[in-house]
């Protein structure tokens, strides 16, 4: 059972809501409603986007970390997951030392291990921080890709997830001199989506959604 709290985001694509779930046990945890959205023209994008999160996180399930949401219960409409305890990095901007992004970079090789890759993490929001024990966390798997662990799709896609964490590296703390190699080599799929897919979905977002450019980190939450 889902315990309504407070709504964080309505879209075109669906609602997110926060509350307190009910577990099979009787525990109540905190968690996050997505909501899909009834839009016709846009259900099956949604459903996809939906689709995408539940998959990913169903790989990350069986490492026991606590820096990934959990899948606690999916409908037709919504799916739960856990909520994550933590900020956006950008909100905590004096708790970024590297002892944060060694261990951010520890959260990409798990990933990579289980086969997932984010493909969203150019996001500051997407990577949180709590301070509390100064260990980040990473939320938002809508974007995410399911991969065998050793195909070179996903070692493609998992340079890419670092690539998009050095940048918030060099930009808060210090990059190594590997590092900034790494940042200069983008791969083809990105030049991909800078290309060709980016201006499409500009212009689907923008002039037919009508959606604001997004001009910062704290415009890019959630």
């Amino acid at each position: 059972m889902f315990i309504y709290q407070a709504t964080l985001k309505n879209d075109a694509f669906g609602g997110i809501e926060k509350g307190l779930f009910k577990t099979e046990e009787g525990v109540e945890v905190f968690a996050i409603k997505r909501i899909y959205s009834q839009k016709f023209f846009l259900r099956g994008i949604s459903k996809l986007l939906a689709w995408n999160e539940r998959r990913a996180l169903k790989q990350l399930m069986p490492l026991h970390l606590p820096y990934f949401p959990t899948l606690l219960f999916t409908h037709k409409d919504y799916h739960i997951r856990g909520f994550l305890q933590g900020d956006a990095i950008y909100r905590r901007t004096e708790y970024l030392t590297p002892e944060y992004f060694k261990h951010c970079k520890e959260l990409l090789r798990c990933m990579r291990r289980a086969g997932v890759a984010n493909n969203d993490l150019a996001k500051e929001a997407n990577w949180l921080i709590d301070e509390a024990t100064g260990l980040p966390a990473i939320t938002d798997f809508q974007l995410a890709w399911v991969f065998s662990s050793n195909s070179k799709l996903a070692r493609v896609f998992a340079r890419e997830d670092l690539r998009h964490l050095l940048k918030h590296q060099r930009k808060y703390a210090t990059v190594g001199k590997m590092e900034r190699r790494i940042l200069a080599q983008k791969s083809g799929i990105n030049r991909l989506w800078m290309g060709v897919a980016k201006p499409i979905y500009l212009f689907i977002t923008r002039k037919l959604l009508g959606w604001k450019e997004r001009t910062g980190p704290e415009e890019r939450d959630i």
